[in-house]
């Protein structure tokens, strides 16, 4: 059985460590061609509602599928697929989610997202760009409950090509910095218990951004 969301965070993992080239990325991205929608789009398997999957990754949920989908396409024009068949579909079926003020359907995770796609297809000045980053500085409010999901947008500006100096990235970095606890970590809004991963995610944001260097 293969879960598509953790599928597609181990393809992300594998680029972070460098491993992009190795048999297993190529086998996980192999995997993830075959189950491709004919829409271009990837949802999540369906034998996984036996282990009731959090409200975020229900098979058959639009929700699901645009997220999922942005954040596959995403990995894999990272690895080099952009000019491919699958990622075209994919950015053809992101495209027919999104309405007319540059939202993508679902989560507001789907635009931040999407940004990091269209920022790599499109170039970080294209109106899809534009429209999706003013979607989420109307909505920027809302992300501000936990570290993780600010962290996640920088690195979507980040693999964008969006500078550090555009308004709503420098307010992304704002909004960061203040919800630093005073023992110096970041704390997810999934619970406590995420308080290192978080931290670390959001570290890793802050040195893309060039908000943050490691001592030598």
């Amino acid at each position: 059985m293969t879960c598509v969301n953790v599928t597609s965070n181990n393809l992300g993992l594998m680029i972070e460590l460098g491993l992009g080239e190795t048999g297993v990325c190529r086998k996980a991205v192999e995997c993830l061609l075959k189950i491709q929608g004919k829409d271009g789009s990837w949802s999540e398997n369906e034998a996984i509602k036996q282990y009731n999957p959090p409200f975020w990754d229900l098979p058959n949920d639009l929700k699901t599928t645009v997220w999922l989908t942005a954040s596959i396409t995403n990995y894999l024009i990272q690895l080099g697929y952009e000019n491919s068949s699958a990622v075209q579909k994919a950015a053809g079926f992101l495209l027919k989610n999104r309405d007319n003020e540059g939202k993508f359907a679902g989560f507001l995770h789907s635009t931040w997202i999407s940004i990091g796609v269209f920022g790599q297809l499109k170039g970080n000045n294209s109106d899809i760009l534009k429209r999706a980053l003013k979607v989420i500085e109307q909505n920027i409010e809302k992300l501000k409950d936990g570290a993780g999901d600010l962290a996640w947008c920088l690195e979507c500006f980040y693999i964008a090509g969006i500078p550090k100096e555009n308004s709503v990235v420098k307010r992304c970095i704002e909004e960061l910095l203040n919800l630093q606890r005073e023992d110096g970590a970041w704390i997810s809004g999934d619970g406590g218990e995420f308080t290192v991963s978080t931290t670390i995610n959001v570290l890793g944001a802050l040195k893309k951004c060039g908000v943050w260097q490691v001592s030598p």
